[in-house]
């Protein structure tokens, strides 16, 4: 399944509602075909957050648009790999060491790796910076 990155101002866009529910409809109608993972900046953006029943409500939030689909490096930071991660295990790091944000998420999380066919990859989706 393919993936779209959302980025973290996008998740709190379909949280309050600050585009319209016709915006959130169609995020969920995206999520049918492409996973929405969270990364490890988003759970550092909600770890600065001091009230704890706002940052338990965006866990729950972001565990449900994600689907509990985390986003990061491999060991070796040549592969970026989408998995399944309990949020909590992930905010919980970052929150303790607010530098996991800037390391492979391999260092902390356990991902297995696997080889993807550059080649088969239709040109719309590699995006080259």
């Amino acid at each position: 399944m393919k993936s779209i990155y959302l980025d973290w101002n996008v998740f709190q866009d379909l949280f309050q509602t600050r585009r319209g529910q016709e915006f959130n409809s169609a995020i969920q109608s995206v999520k049918r075909k492409y996973k929405t993972p969270f990364s490890c900046a988003h759970m550092r953006d909600l770890s600065r957050c001091r009230n704890e029943e706002y940052v338990q409500k965006d866990l729950a939030k972001t565990q449900r648009v994600s689907d509990g689909y985390c986003v990061g490096l491999s060991h070796n930071n040549e592969n970026v790999l989408i998995e399944r991660v309990p949020i909590e295990l992930v905010f919980d790091a970052v929150k303790k060491d607010s530098t996991i944000a800037d390391q492979s998420v391999a260092s902390f999380l356990l991902f297995d790796e696997y080889e993807v066919d550059i080649d088969k990859l239709s040109p719309d989706n590699i995006v080259v910076l």
